[in-house]
């Protein structure tokens, strides 16, 4: 949906309020229920890896209108909930509840034709109870052709801290929202992203593997739990 340019008459010269073009892509505030509550079947265009890295085992489930999702005991990767994203710049936005400290959830971005990228992870954005994680995956840790046999690897040395440096930034949330229901707002804009949570910003990265065209694929990472509630996507344009 277009928003409004505003035009200021005065008396000798015009003045405009450009803003951008905004697209719905999807919403999705979970009210409904699965057929056979001991399968697993999110529904609308929802996918998890829970049939190859959780041995087939049950991790996400519509609880009370709400998305619960809870890495299995004997997965061999964090749960994974995906579905199709579909922009360069844009939006995407969520209701969250971590239940514990040792919770958090991965706003994943990747496109799957990247062959030179590890499962082609672009960009993560990883929210904890009490602070936030940017990483530019594709300019980096994730990107065979820059990393070669390292690009799944931690930086562990200092030489290798500081080479991870320009593509990572964390912040504190300077409050502790555990157990707490929170929304999540990450913003794609060019070669920059930017987090706010509760409508407040918390942290922004600037770096040349997320000026990506492509972001073809959204996945929540959630290494332990968390409940998810009305997510929306929105493609945005710079007019």
């Amino acid at each position: 949906m277009r928003k409004p340019i505003q035009i200021l008459l005065l008396p000798l010269f015009f003045s405009f309020n450009v803003t951008a073009e905004e697209t719905p892509l999807f919403e999705d505030d979970f009210e409904r229920s699965e057929a056979d509550p001991q399968k697993e079947n999110v529904g609308e265009g929802w996918n998890t890896n829970s049939s190859y890295r959780a041995n087939g085992n049950k991790q996400a489930s519509l609880i009370d209108g709400r998305l619960r999702v809870v890495t299995h005991p004997t997965a061999d990767h964090a749960a994974s909930v995906k579905r199709p994203l579909g922009f360069t710049d844009g939006m995407i936005e969520m209701d969250f509840m971590l239940p514990s400290v040792k919770d958090s959830i991965g706003i994943n971005i990747a496109d799957t034709n990247r062959k030179d990228l590890h499962a082609g992870h672009l960009a993560m954005i990883q929210f904890y109870t009490d602070k936030v994680h940017i990483e530019d995956m594709a300019g980096w840790r994730m990107n065979k052709t820059i990393r070669g046999e390292r690009f799944q690897k931690q930086p562990k040395t200092e030489a290798e801290k500081a080479e991870a440096a320009p593509f990572k930034v964390q912040e504190d949330l300077r409050r502790d929202i555990e157990g707490k229901w929170s929304r999540l707002k990450v913003v794609f804009e060019g070669d920059q992203v930017t987090a706010f949570v509760n409508g407040k910003k918390v942290l922004s990265l600037t770096s040349p593997g997320l000026s990506h065209p492509d972001k073809s694929q959204l996945r929540l990472h959630i290494p332990n739990e968390v409940f998810i509630d009305n997510v929306t996507l929105t493609r945005t344009k710079q007019d």
